[in-house]
């Protein structure tokens, strides 16, 4: 295994160089190539690079071969593009079958977003409200199904699995819930991302995007105009797993850092209206199935501290889903 990942690395190492040094057919105004350098945090699905030119910078993603739950790679390019024509995603810059190269948008939001909230459930509304029939994406996410795929994937003796055997009924019922609120419910169906976990989400300046007005064309106002209305937003990187969805598990993946408080007030903030008694229970569900989804991959690809971590926050879920029973 560590083999293949050692193959893995050195040809995306190799794909990265070749794409820095053609850099006058992504970035015919540069003086020179970029300074290519390997990004901090590194995917189960890409490998990530950081090109760096005088005043700019831009995300290298090298597509690894394999990944856990498989990729449809032209899906997520076609539904990358179309999330940032609407200021959702960062614009493309460059791809091709194996890469996709973008804007450098700087570190994960986690800490400003926890400050300014709100900039999330805007964000989470205005991907939920787009245009499905648009997206081209044809397959509804069930994730219960892509729970089991986790599960199989779990070493037998391991903390996660053990865990997740021990709260098994528990589990089994929020997965239930999850897939009958899906499925009574088609109309809310919408375009979801499927993997809003803080190391995915940036804030950015909405000046430095390419956004399409309401009616679906873009806008052509002056820079100076853009600049002036211009605000903080929330985009999301990695899109490989987007597809049709119930809006609740992009929600409750991204409000896992939030506490038990306050992730009611923002459920309803994003719903418009305070969440009624039905709405807490199959939220606090898609929860649950969120948190055990997390523990699974902290086991296989994080640290021994990151994963008791997880697992703590998860027992922590299996006592509030009991609580909304």
């Amino acid at each position: 295994m560590a083999r293949m990942e050692q193959k893995s690395e050195q040809r995306a190492v190799r794909l990265a160089q070749t794409i820095s040094a053609d850099y006058l057919r992504w970035a015919p105004y540069l003086s020179s190539e970029p300074k290519l350098s390997l990004a901090k945090d590194q995917g189960s699905s890409n490998h990530t690079f950081r090109l760096d030119a005088e005043h700019e910078s831009w995300a290298l993603r090298i597509h690894r071969a394999l990944s856990p739950l498989g990729v449809d790679r032209i899906r997520e390019l076609r539904t990358h593009s179309f999330a940032a024509d609407y200021g959702l995603a960062p614009e493309i810059i460059y791809s091709g079958a194996e890469f996709l190269l973008t804007r450098w948008l700087g570190e994960e939001a986690r800490g400003s977003i926890e400050k300014k909230p709100q900039l999330l459930t805007s964000f989470l509304r205005r991907l939920h409200s787009l245009p499905i029939a648009e997206s081209e994406t044809k397959d509804a996410l069930e994730v219960s199904s892509r729970l089991a795929q986790f599960r199989r994937l779990l070493p037998e003796c391991s903390l996660a699995k053990a865990r997740l055997v021990e709260h098994n009924d528990c589990l089994e019922r929020a997965t239930t819930e999850v897939r009958q609120t899906s499925e009574q419910t088609p109309a809310r169906l919408s375009l979801c991302h499927n993997d809003l976990n803080p190391s995915n989400l940036r804030i950015v300046n909405e000046s430095l995007l390419h956004v399409n007005e309401p009616n679906g064309r873009h806008a052509k106002n002056s820079a100076k105009d853009r600049a002036a209305k211009a605000g903080p937003r929330v985009v999301a990187l990695d899109w490989e797993y987007a597809s049709l969805g119930h809006p609740f598990h992009d929600l409750a993946v991204a409000l896992l850092p939030f506490s038990p408080k306050s992730k009611a007030q923002l459920l309803g903030d994003y719903l418009g209206h305070p969440a009624n008694r039905t709405e807490l229970a199959q939220f606090t569900s898609f929860l649950l199935v969120a948190r055990a989804l997390e523990v699974s991959w902290y086991q296989l690809y994080a640290t021994e501290r990151e994963l008791q971590s997880s697992i703590q926050q998860f027992d922590d879920a299996v006592h509030v889903w009991v609580d909304h029973r």
